[in-house]
């Protein structure tokens, strides 16, 4: 059953979602069927394991005595699967408080209640509802919509306000619109693409009225866009702007706005801005503090990485060790071993432990990029550090081959072929000619 499309719906399912699958499917009101609540009791038993059982082994265990055919089998799991998106539909519907407060003045309007339905439409407006992003702002732009469509049909047409509607609109638009740019401005920066943003001065210009800019889910996107644009002076603006109004978003949009700020640190550290590295330290210190950094249970390898790199930068070793080994139980299992050691392989050189660093680095998996980009550099560094220049050229001749070959993309080409190239020129630079090796620090600084 795994390859079908119900058991991987199954498979998706919690345990209390599967116990609440089992209560809806035997309701009378959403199932008359008496043969799917007995395939279902027989696919959600704890006892069947969906990876290897077999569909006809399903159906000979549902119904022993008198089992469908091919055909039957098929259109029964197709009944299935259409309760299941219902009940997938209706559990979504459960968690959407916006979306039950349209369609219960929808149907209020439908049935000609109009007293019901205007207290219902004032109640709502006034509501208060926990976050204030785009999400919110389109379920206010529908609540004026459909009002003003009852106003069209009925002889108030004085009533209508089309200015409340239009700002609705705006608000609405401009969160979301503003949030994609900033996501794509980031993505393009990072693969070196250049994208043209229809209509970004206008969305800019109407957002940078104070009607608008008040809303946190517009003047967070809006600043970011000043950022990223070269206006590095609203930088801070942002993260107060953000940790401020911290309630005006859900967790997940908080976490990729936290997600976009990092980026921002990051690609300013790579391409120019060493100087941003106590500042990025301290950003994801306070992410680890306020649990923004874990998702689903577990911290990224990048995340985990890109810490230990920052914190070894700014010498709080003792620091990054325990962070090291408190955080590697929240690496996926699949990666954690070899995101271990690559890192611990990072703590020892700094600790100028050359062997153990290398021990470290043999268990690298060289298949993945970063990581073995990583333990390459690692060991060019030690070859350097202790004057093995012979092993030096030769894993410099290797990591320049192995990018190539991985056709390297974005900024990350850009650094990886000046840090070959420079450290090699130093490799070949007489150290006495004061002349060739100022010329080459000059290079370097710039």
């Amino acid at each position: 059953m795994r390859k079908t499309v119900v058991g991987m719906s199954i498979k998706s399912m919690t345990m209390r979602e599967k116990r609440r699958f089992l209560y809806f499917v035997k309701t009378d009101y959403f199932n008359t069927r008496v043969d799917l609540i007995t395939l279902s009791v027989v696919l959600f038993d704890k006892e069947i394991n969906l990876e290897e059982v077999t569909k006809e082994e399903v159906f000979l265990r549902a119904f022993p005595e008198d089992r469908p055919s091919e055909q039957e089998s098929r259109l029964l799991l197709s009944y299935l699967q259409k309760k299941i998106e219902l009940f997938f539909t209706i559990e979504e519907f459960l968690t959407n408080e916006q979306e039950k407060n349209l369609l219960l003045l929808s149907s209020l309007q439908k049935r000609n209640i109009p007293k019901v339905y205007l207290k219902k439409l004032n109640y709502f407006r006034k509501k208060s509802f926990e976050h204030k992003d785009w999400k919110y702002f389109f379920g206010q732009y529908r609540l004026e919509a459909q009002n003003l469509e009852l106003i069209a049909d009925t002889s108030n047409k004085l009533d209508a306000n089309y200015e409340v509607l239009t700002d609705k609109l705006d608000r609405f638009y401009l969160s979301l619109k503003l949030r994609h740019i900033c996501t794509a401005i980031l993505y393009h920066s990072v693969f070196n693409k250049h994208y043209e943003f229809p209509n970004l001065k206008l969305s800019m210009d109407l957002a940078k009225q104070e009607k608008y800019l008040s809303f946190p889910a517009i003047s967070v996107y809006y600043f970011f866009i000043k950022v990223i644009l070269g206006d590095e002076t609203y930088f801070s603006t942002i993260k107060e702007t953000l940790f401020a109004n911290r309630n005006h978003f859900s967790v997940k949009e908080f976490q990729d706005i936290y997600k976009m700020i990092l980026n921002f640190y990051i690609r300013n550290i790579n391409e120019k801005d060493v100087g941003f590295v106590a500042e990025a330290l301290g950003f994801y210190k306070k992410g680890l503090d306020l649990n923004l950094l874990i998702v689903d249970g577990y911290l990224s390898k990048t995340t985990y990485s890109n810490i230990v790199g920052m914190a070894i930068k700014e010498k709080e070793l003792e620091w990054v060790g325990h962070f090291i080994e408190n955080y590697k139980g929240k690496i996926r299992k699949k990666v954690r071993q070899e995101v271990y050691n690559l890192n611990r392989a990072r703590l020892e050189y700094a600790k100028k432990n050359f062997e153990q660093s290398l021990l470290f680095i043999k268990n690298v998996n060289y298949k993945q990029f970063f990581p073995a980009v990583t333990a390459r550099l690692l060991q060019i560094k030690i070859y350097w550090e202790s004057d093995q220049l012979d092993l030096l050229s030769q894993h410099l001749y290797s990591l320049k081959y192995f990018i190539k070959r991985k056709k390297v993309i974005g900024y990350h080409l850009k650094v990886l072929n000046n840090t070959i190239s420079y450290i090699q020129k130093l490799a070949e630079v007489n150290p006495y000619d004061k002349t060739a090796v100022n010329a080459l620090k000059d290079n370097i600084l710039q």
